[in-house]
């Protein structure tokens, strides 16, 4: 009863959905990747498939930025 179940996430915490109705020519892949700074960045169908929503989205260059970032700010690092 004292355990912790851990449930590992599989997608991106950065991961968002388009909306519908967005224009396709300006999000080729059904996802975008909203960052905490409010910029956008749009993965390629390949980084959605190897990193997104694979459960490797820690290998992701722009993840490990944005971790590294955090963790200088909360002084962790």
């Amino acid at each position: 009863m004292g355990e912790t179940l851990t449930i590992e996430r599989k997608e991106c915490p950065l991961l968002r959905r388009r909306r519908a109705g967005s224009p396709d020519e300006l999000f080729p892949t059904a996802v975008y990747c909203r960052l905490p700074s409010g910029r956008v960045r749009i993965p390629s169908h390949e980084e959605v498939a190897r990193f997104c929503t694979a459960g490797h989205y820690y290998d992701c260059p722009r993840f490990a930025r944005v971790r590294a970032h955090e963790m200088d700010l909360t002084g962790l690092m």
